[in-house]
């Protein structure tokens, strides 16, 4: 079972998040969730799933070989996604181009910056519906 984060300051940090039946990290209606530093590898759905969070920081992980998205965030505003290593997310089952290393939906003044983000089955970096995203200094590769 995930983590399942809900209405709380959050820090979750130098973890090992492996083989979950379902996301590594899944968080909702919070502020302050701050992630940083964790190993998330090999979940059957999303490496992180974070949804209505307001705030957040996402820092310095590693998000690799996850069935779904490497990081999900949707209504994830004011927040930061920086420094992060996600590799080969959305390959493992069922395969299609919807998977990407980091999607955003319905997301407002966030910043994705630093990141490595490489063989992602659909986009490095997707952005549905969201508005003020800062995208900067992204290494993105066969993705």
């Amino acid at each position: 079972m995930y983590p399942f984060l809900i209405h709380f300051v959050i820090a979750l940090i130098n973890n090992t998040l492996y083989e979950n039946e379902d996301h590594g990290i899944y968080a909702t209606r919070s502020t302050n969730v701050t992630c940083t530093y964790n190993n998330i590898t090999a979940n059957f759905e999303k490496g992180f799933e974070i949804t209505n969070t307001n705030k957040s920081k996402i820092l310095y992980n590693e998000i690799i070989n996850n069935g779904d998205d490497g990081v999900f965030l949707e209504s994830f505003n004011d927040s930061e996604i920086i420094n992060n290593t996600i590799i080969n997310n959305g390959v493992l089952i069922f395969p299609t181009n919807l998977d990407h290393g980091i999607s955003l939906s319905q997301t407002y003044n966030c910043i994705i910056e630093n990141n490595s983000i490489f063989k992602s089955c659909g986009n490095g970096i997707y952005l549905g519906d969201s508005d003020n995203v800062v995208v900067t200094y992204n290494n993105i590769n066969d993705s």
